[in-house]
């Protein structure tokens, strides 16, 4: 059954652009449960699930969008009443994820498309209302709290009081897509160094995890917070005071601290390859060089360092491409300029594969850099939005990169201090 239902979508799916109305479609099977007993009145005996759903493609932004409607209905014939009555009801998402043919709905659907192909799935009637989209961020500067915002309607859905953040942060997802926690390294004088686990659903602190650092070691900030494909580890890339760091790891069920990978040097940044199979940590090597150091997650083991050449410069802000290779600061191609350009590792190359200049003001370095959703654009904002040399803030430039071949679309002034974290899905 699992089979048919996921080849009955995958040709929805391909219905020609010119013919995108909205498509209904249909799909039941039940369960009976009758018995000499239940027919003679002792409880409901026939039950059905109902699934309908459609598929509409939005040709302006290229969003495709799976809409199901799950409902049970039957046939409930109560002891002591003379004949039966129809019952019907919304099936809650949690229970409609039971069925096999919404399953094979939502793994067909996601199946279908290539992954930089725009996709939502949406259940709307009532208790199937989907979660919206919804803004997860840290505020610093009020009492350092973890706020999300509903991004349909703007409105605060919540915000927490949390101790003194302590670097990177992540989100833990659930198996069907949806925000599920916010992991945040914390500390305070009476808790110490935690992880403090907020629930993204209520607002309420979950628990706080010790992070057990290495005896004389001394915290200077977590470098990225991971979570593996799954969802059963989180992957905490620690630098330490020292110059060394650790990657810790974490049981997402329990809650349980599992083990800790020491490093020699100290990660400025790490990120999970698309296919969840490795962890690449980036940051200095000797001689003023930079490495990026490969972690296998099925042999848990750290066994492969590439260290770039001198002649290559790779800083930070560092960002990892929709196609996996890892994007840093580099030096300008003009002689004498410093900073100001973009190198783009391939870890699968295990090299620099592209540079791009692309007109940074001498004196200035990128500050902040972000790549649209399709990964198709790179937004790049530059250090005169923080001030320079003490002074104030000056007008800044975001610029407009292709973020596969280089070629520059221009630049946007911008006036005071910004960061950058935003997406635009289009040039438009």
């Amino acid at each position: 059954m699992k089979y048919l239902v996921m080849t009955i979508l995958v040709g929805v799916l391909s219905v020609p652009a010119a013919a995108q109305e909205e498509r209904f479609h249909y799909y039941s099977f039940g369960q009976t449960f009758l018995d000499k007993a239940q027919f003679l009145g002792q409880s409901g005996f026939y039950k059905t699930a109902d699934v309908f759903y459609r598929v509409d493609h939005d040709p302006d932004s290229g969003l495709k969008t799976l809409t199901i409607y799950p409902t049970q209905w039957g046939l409930d014939w109560p002891a002591g009443y003379p004949l039966p009555f129809f019952t019907t009801a919304d099936i809650p998402r949690s229970q409609a994820l039971d069925l096999g043919i919404v399953q094979a709905l939502e793994s067909g659907f996601k199946g279908a498309f290539a992954a930089d192909v725009p996709i939502k799935i949406v259940y709307p009637n009532g208790a199937l209302e989907a979660v919206a989209p919804q803004l997860v961020a840290l505020d610093g500067k009020s009492n350092n709290r973890v706020v999300t915002i509903n991004l349909s309607t703007f409105a605060t859905k919540f915000s927490v009081d949390l101790d003194s953040f302590r670097g990177a942060f992540g989100l833990q997802y659930t198996p069907s897509g949806t925000l599920s926690e916010a992991w945040v390294p914390t500390f305070s004088l009476t808790d110490g160094l935690k992880i403090t686990v907020v629930n993204l659903g209520s607002g309420a602190i979950t628990t706080k995890i010790p992070i057990p650092l290495a005896p004389g070691k001394t915290l200077n900030t977590v470098a990225a917070l991971l979570f593996s494909s799954g969802g059963n580890t989180a992957f905490l890339a620690l630098q330490y005071q020292d110059g060394t760091g650790a990657l810790m790891l974490y049981d997402t069920a329990s809650y349980a601290f599992k083990s800790t990978l020491p490093l020699t040097f100290s990660p400025d940044a790490a990120f999970l390859s698309p296919d969840g199979s490795t962890i690449y940590m980036v940051g200095p090597a000797p001689l003023g060089r930079k490495q990026i150091l490969y972690y296998d997650l099925l042999s848990g083991t750290a066994d492969l360092a590439v260290t770039l050449p001198a002649s290559v410069t790779f800083q930070v802000p560092y960002k990892m491409h929709p196609n996996g290779r890892i994007y840093g600061q580099a030096n300008s191609a003009r002689a004498g300029d410093g900073l100001g350009g973009v190198a783009v590792f391939d870890p699968q190359a295990r090299r620099i594969v592209s540079r791009f200049d692309f007109g940074l003001p001498f004196g200035l370095s990128i500050y902040n850099m972000q790549f649209s959703p399709d990964g198709a654009l790179l937004y790049v904002l530059d250090s005169a939005s923080r001030g320079t040399s003490g002074g104030p803030a000056a007008p800044g430039n975001v610029y407009l990169l292709d973020a596969i071949t280089g070629a520059s679309f221009g630049s946007k002034p911008i006036g005071g201090t910004a960061n950058l974290f935003f997406i635009a899905p289009s040039l438009q």
